[in-house]
């Protein structure tokens, strides 16, 4: 199963969290949608520079000039997801290890 998961940033956070990227994409075979809300562009440059070195990255940029609060940036997303599920996760979240055999499962829940 090729699950796309959501990752929002918000200003200050992607230098830090970007990273955390590579332990998803190293211990899953999942797809990563890098989402700037209201990032500056700085910021939106280097989310767009790791999307570029790895076809299973995208970026999504949300139309705001400031960042939208938790709830409606997930609610924006989900509202234009077109993959059968809707998968999102903080941005503070690293793998060390697999992680899919533990979700799969529990998608029909």
């Amino acid at each position: 199963m090729n699950l796309t998961f959501h990752i929002v940033y918000v200003p200050g956070s992607v230098t830090c969290l970007l990273p955390f990227v590579s332990t998803l994409l190293r211990w899953s075979a999942c797809r990563f949608r890098l989402v700037a809300n209201g990032c500056a562009a700085g910021e939106v440059d280097l989310l767009q520079a790791r999307c570029a070195a790895d076809p299973r990255l995208e970026l999504l940029v949300l139309p705001t000039n400031r960042p939208l609060t938790h709830h409606d940036a997930i609610n924006y997303l989900q509202a234009r997801c077109r993959e059968e599920y809707f998968c999102f996760l903080d941005s503070d979240i690293l793998a060390a290890g697999p992680f899919m055999d533990r979700i799969i499962p529990h998608l029909d829940n």
